[in-house]
């Protein structure tokens, strides 16, 4: 529906690009995207407007990213990204940038009950975490989502291992 990649892909990519990454010693970052309040959406507007924003949402995270990056829909109103050679910090000004053009977004173009929307954004890093699986990457990246969601949303979040267990 997106256009994007769906999760089995983006997941047999990941763990190709993080074996690349241990092996060399090379960055790689993923973000966790989850859309707030899209149930919301879903239930003011109806669903054809709820897709036609995840459609709308798809575009924009996946704008500008480079060939080597891969933007998926992971399940529902969340997306994740994965961004090869590319630190924690870098990670961070993309996920400032998303984070930007979402709070942007025109809704009220296609459903005029709702002003503005935002989404809240995980991040995790290796080799600035302390992260040897797949698993534990993604789950750091969940965990860091979960901390943005329950501050406030519409922030992003950092994991961090020295801070916080998985």
């Amino acid at each position: 529906m997106t256009g994007l990649y769906n999760r089995r892909f983006f997941l047999n990519t990941l763990e190709k690009e993080f074996e690349r990454s241990k092996r060399y010693n090379r960055a790689l970052s993923i973000l966790m995207v989850d859309m707030d309040h899209f149930k919301y959406v879903n239930d003011r507007c109806g669903h054809l407007v709820g897709d036609k924003l995840l459609l709308d949402i798809g575009n924009i995270l996946s704008a500008g990213l480079r060939r080597m990056d891969v933007c998926a829909r992971y399940g529902g109103d969340e997306f994740i990204i994965m961004l090869p050679e590319t630190t924690q910090a870098g990670a961070i000004a993309v996920a400032e940038r998303y984070l930007n053009k979402v709070k942007e977004h025109n809704i009220s173009a296609i459903c005029n009950k709702i002003k503005n929307i935002s989404c809240s954004i995980g991040i995790s890093s290796v080799p600035e975490s302390n992260i040897n699986n797949v698993s534990d990457l993604l789950k750091s990246a969940d965990e860091a989502l979960y901390i943005s969601k329950n501050s406030g949303r519409n922030r992003l979040s950092v994991y961090d291992s020295k801070s916080y267990n998985i």
